[in-house]
Formats: structure tokens, sequence, C-alpha cells
């Protein structure tokens, strides 16, 4: 069994490995059922935004161990055209900023989702605010 990098050691500048996501009916579903949300009607064409991105950020940080206490306090989404439901989407992050506040590294990601079989547009962009305990 091999054991995943962890995000603790992760610096400024540090990119993910592209991973592939899809946005299907069904995950979107369970996502709004998961928020106790409205479902999607069945003539839905458009995946919203926050799922999108949500499953982007899941899939990246699904490569890295994350150390107890992790938490994930803000996530922006600017959407640059709207993914069509059952899209994949190719996934990329950065580092942008790490900095620490006491006992805690807190990490920027810029994460971007581009269309993998249309036109290879990026679809949205978006910044998340990791806060991560470092290690005693």
């Amino acid at each position: 069994m091999t054991s995943k990098p962890t995000l603790a050691d992760i610096t400024s500048g540090f990119e993910f490995r592209p991973i592939l996501v899809d946005v299907s009916v069904e995950r979107v579903q369970e996502y709004l059922g998961v928020l106790q949300a409205t479902p999607l009607d069945s003539n839905a064409r458009l995946v919203p935004s926050e799922a999108a991105i949500t499953f982007a950020l899941g899939a990246l940080l699904d490569q890295y161990d994350l150390p107890a206490g992790t938490v994930h306090t803000t996530q922006d989404v600017r959407v640059e055209r709207p993914l069509r439901l059952g899209t994949k989407v190719m996934c990329t992050a950065r580092v942008s900023n790490r900095s620490h506040r006491g006992e805690m590294a807190v990490i920027l990601l810029e994460i971007s989702l581009t269309t993998h079989r249309d036109s290879n547009e990026v679809a949205m962009v978006g910044t998340s605010t990791l806060l991560i305990q470092q290690p005693s």
C-alpha cells in the first residue's frame, strides 16, 4: 500500500497533478441532496458552479493526506462558460500563497476547470483557502 504525500509539506508555487473529474447528473443530484438543496429539474442542462468547483477541489485534495484538523474556510468561483451536465473537466490547481498564523498554515489554492472534450476552454476558475494545523 502506497502512502499519499501530505498537504502539510506543500509550499507556495506547488502545482497539483491535473485530474479529470466527471460532473454527471447523478453526482450533482447527490451533492444537492447532501446540501438539502432543491434537486435538479428534469430539464436541467447545466452544472451548478459550486458543485463543479467542489468536485474539483475534492478530487485534487484526494491525492494527498489531509492532516487532522484541516479546515476548508473559503471558496470563490468565477464562471467563464457554463458546463453541461455529464461533462468531464480537467482540474488543475496551484498553491498561490502559504503563510502561517500561530500553529496553523494558511494555504490559498487557485483552481481551474477546463472542458475536456469540447474545445479545451477554461470554464471556471476559483480560489479555496485551507487551514492546516502544523505538526508540533
